[in-house]
């Protein structure tokens, strides 16, 4: 059961306390987008999902980041 989902943007924001850690990579698994049915919201005009607790050993598109978790603008914030 997921009890908090992180995005792209949680993990920029957190880069500077990794480092103080010592940590130098991370492995962040569920980056590219996967079957939990992305659609766009005709009311808010915004993107949801019908499936959000896809695993994330569920299909998946290499030609993308998750959207749920930011996308492909994020990621490359990010990275």
């Amino acid at each position: 059961m997921f009890i908090q989902r992180g995005t792209f943007k949680d993990v920029e924001r957190n880069m500077q306390n990794y480092s103080r850690q010592g940590i130098t990579s991370l492995y962040l698994m569920g980056t590219l987008e996967r079957d939990n049915y992305p659609f766009q919201n005709k009311y808010t005009n915004t993107t949801d999902f019908r499936k959000d607790d896809a695993s994330p050993m569920a299909a998946i598109d290499r030609s993308t980041a998750n959207r749920m978790l930011g996308g492909d603008t994020d990621l490359k914030s990010c990275v």
